[in-house]
Formats: structure tokens, C-alpha cells, sequence
């Protein structure tokens, strides 16, 4: 049985060190709903949206009793070329108190433009950590603290 047990354990580990598995943890207890990477592999670059003036939702801790922030950046690469992870640059969007998991920004970003966000939650006057993700690879590579990317058209 524990020798049957190894080779599944040894056959999940080959499979997912040769598909560049990565695994994604979220800061805060938010998760990006849209727009998200994409799970299996955020290096694809950041996520596409079909709007200038996209909505944001997000799935955050089930006991969320306050509102919400939402802040926006324009991206700038992370400076590996393998690897489309961004950081925020110039501040552009900043709300505060939104009631509910979703929101609509108020302005039009310019197009085929790289953005970063992310939300936290707010109770009175108390702030909530920002929704960034951590990730690793089975290769070994890996980052904290990182942003969620998306792409204007």
C-alpha cells in the first residue's frame, strides 16, 4: 500500500514539475474574481478585459461585515521577460466604501493599457490588508506580495 501510495505521490510531482505548475495563495482572504489571472499559469501575461472602463469583483472573507476598497495602478513589469508579473506605478483610481463584492470604475483608463488592483476591506475607520497573491512553482520559482494584472483594449 505505501509503495502504491509513492509512485502516485512520484507521478504527481513528475506531472505537475514538466506542466509548470504553480500554486496561488491569496493574501487577506480576497480572491480576484475579474479580472484574474489565469490560475494555472500566471505568466501568461495579464488578464484581458473588454473595457476601458472595466468591473472589478472579487470573493472575499464570508464574514465580511464592512465595505470595501478598490485601488488602481498602471503596471510596470517585473523585469524578468519569462515572467508577465507587474507592480503598481502612477496611482490612478482610488474608492473607498463600496457597499458589495463588485464595482464599476468611474473613469476611462486609457486603452491598451497594463493596470494592477487590489481591494481590501474597510470596518469604521479600520483597513484591511491589500487582496495581493503570493505564488511558487514546482520549479522552485516564486513571489510574495504581487498584484493582479489586466490589459485594457
Amino acid at each position: 500500500m505505501i509503495t502504491q501510495l509513492r509512485k502516485i505521490m512520484l507521478t504527481i510531482i513528475i506531472f505537475a514539475f514538466l506542466s509548470g505548475c504553480v500554486f496561488i495563495t491569496n493574501r487577506a482572504g480576497f480572491k480576484a474574481v475579474s479580472p484574474a489571472l489565469d490560475p494555472i499559469s500566471p505568466f501568461k501575461g495579464p488578464a484581458k478585459v473588454d473595457s476601458t472602463q472595466p468591473t472589478f469583483s472579487w470573493k472575499g472573507p464570508e464574514t465580511s461585515p464592512g465595505t470595501y476598497d478598490l485601488i488602481l495602478y498602471k503596471g510596470i513589469h517585473g523585469g524578468r521577460p519569462s515572467i508577465n508579473l507587474y507592480s503598481p506605478g502612477e496611482e490612478v483610481y482610488y474608492k473607498e466604501g463600496i457597499e458589495g463584492p463588485s464595482h464599476m470604475v468611474e473613469i476611462i483608463l486609457d486603452p491598451q493599457t497594463i493596470y494592477v488592483w487590489a481591494v481590501r476591506e474597510r470596518t469604521g475607520e479600520t483597513k484591511g490588508r491589500w487582496s495581493l497573491f503570493n505564488y511558487w512553482a514546482i520549479d522552485g520559482s516564486g513571489g510574495k506580495n504581487l498584484w493582479w494584472a489586466f490589459i485594457t483594449p
